[in-house]
């Protein structure tokens, strides 16, 4: 193998569901950029809640959120390229949270959306609070939907979150089906994610390539849940965690040990094909 690029989920697969990055997997990381393999985090979360976890590897590559919403360089902070959402879908998926009596977020080119702070399971926004304030991402808390609307807001994500009402999420799912030109997938046990029809992962890293001229079979992808499908599928060389959804593991050429250990795993298991 010849691979030029890694591209890595983040959560279940380079972290901890919500967490930073481990001194252990920095270094982990810095073992593919010492043998010239670059290393692109991919995640549904919001791109400047990936800032730490970037700056302290210490990448220079861009990196793809929103689950392939937006592809944002933060050392720049140019933002690549967006697929947004329409304020009608927003505003109708927030309708939708309301009426299951769920908590929602929405994904903004330069903010995070809350109508009230998320319950403690969501752990992003109380970790984003102890980061160093050049590191921080924007939350903002939405106290009119008019407001909210009215301003020129750039929406990539929505997303609803079932942690105290699970019974909920089948019927969530059923709902938002009914809306016209989004896709919907759970990124995570507990939550709905609501993009763009077409708007995925795999699309955005082909994006990437196009921008960079990367050939896609110079790259390899890692990933452990539904939203990593497609990203699993269009690289070079597909990589499931040991933690991964059976969907992800039948499509793999390659399937690691669980988190934590699998990331090096697979680390361990390019270098030896690839130096």
């Amino acid at each position: 193998m010849n691979i030029k690029v890694l591209f890595s989920d983040l959560d279940g697969t380079l972290v901890k569901h919500s967490g930073d990055i481990t001194e252990d997997a920095v270094k982990t990381v810095r073992k593919l950029l010492d043998n010239k393999i670059d290393v692109v985090l991919v995640s549904g979360r919001h791109t400047d809640m990936m800032r730490s976890i970037h700056h302290n590897i210490g990448l220079k590559t861009p990196v793809i959120g929103c689950n392939g919403g937006v592809i944002k360089d933060l050392n720049t902070n140019e933002v690549l390229y967006t697929n947004p959402l329409s304020k009608d879908i927003v505003k109708k998926t927030i309708y939708t949270a309301r009426e299951l009596g769920v908590d929602w977020a929405v994904y903004e080119k330069n903010n995070i959306m809350f109508e009230k702070m998320p319950p403690k399971s969501y752990r992003l926004p109380y970790i984003n609070a102890q980061l160093p304030k050049h590191l921080q991402a924007n939350f903002l808390k939405i106290d009119s939907l008019d407001d909210m609307f009215e301003k020129d807001y750039v929406f990539l994500k929505a997303l609803l979150l079932f942690d105290n009402k699970m019974e909920a999420i089948d019927k969530g799912r059923e709902m938002l089906s009914k809306l016209e030109g989004i896709d919907v997938v759970q990124s995570a046990s507990t939550y709905l994610d609501v993009m763009v029809h077409g708007s995925s992962k795999g699309q955005a890293i082909k994006r990437y390539l196009e921008l960079k001229n990367i050939d896609r079979d110079e790259t390899a992808a890692i990933g452990d849940a539904q939203n990593d499908i497609d990203m699993i599928e269009y690289s070079g060389f597909g990589i499931a965690m040991g933690n991964a959804v059976d969907s992800i593991k039948k499509i793999a050429d390659y399937t690691t040990t669980p988190h934590p250990y699998g990331f090096e795993d697979a680390v361990d298991y390019l270098l030896k094909r690839c130096v």
